[in-house]
């Protein structure tokens, strides 16, 4: 059983914290892409990365991208943007990812809905946060789905996947999402 997202609040948040990010004149403009781009970026500030996922101190963040998805277009916006101290670097994959390729953040397109397992399974125990569009995703093992339902982005997210990843997600992002997989069950 899941539990439900009580908080409604969250798309007017990522709203909010669009306009943060973009001039007031364009603030009125943004696409719901941009929006989804804004609250993949905040969310990641809700992530901890574990120390081996960097090889140095200013290594950037880097956001693999694999796929085709309305979405990818907007993720420009995050190019250079700050995640703990680090610049976002986008990068994007032609192929499945393994966890030599150092992905800190992978994007998985809808056109990878049909065979995102294989993906998954190819990163292993690899300290990635798995990002996708569709609601199969983190159900299925991926960390967090950003699903739009009408107007609004819902999250839903995969506690277990995310501790398998060696993540550490901040309680605030698991009581702003549904939570998904083993751990919505009890286990």
């Amino acid at each position: 059983m899941e539990r439900k997202n009580t908080h409604n609040w969250l798309p007017g948040l990522a709203s909010l914290l669009l306009g943060l990010m973009l001039p007031a004149s364009a603030a009125e403009k943004f696409t719901e892409f941009e929006v989804q781009a804004v609250l993949l970026y905040n969310v990641t500030k809700f992530v901890k990365w574990p120390g081996s996922a960097f090889r140095a101190p200013d290594e950037p963040v880097t956001l693999c991208i694999l796929g085709d998805d309305p979405f990818i277009s907007s993720l420009g916006l995050l190019q250079g943007k700050p995640v703990r101290r680090r610049p976002i670097a986008l990068r994007l994959l032609e192929e499945n990812p393994t966890p030599e390729d150092r992905c800190h953040i992978l994007f998985v397109g809808r056109s990878e809905e049909a065979r995102f397992e294989p993906v998954l399974r190819g990163l292993g125990t690899a300290p990635v946060l798995t990002i996708a569009s569709f609601e199969a995703f983190s159900a299925h093992g991926g960390v967090l789905s950003l699903i739009k339902n009408g107007k609004r982005v819902s999250l839903l997210i995969n506690p277990q996947a995310s501790r398998q990843a060696g993540l550490t997600v901040n309680s605030q992002l698991l009581e702003l999402a549904t939570v998904v997989g083993q751990a919505a069950n009890g286990g």
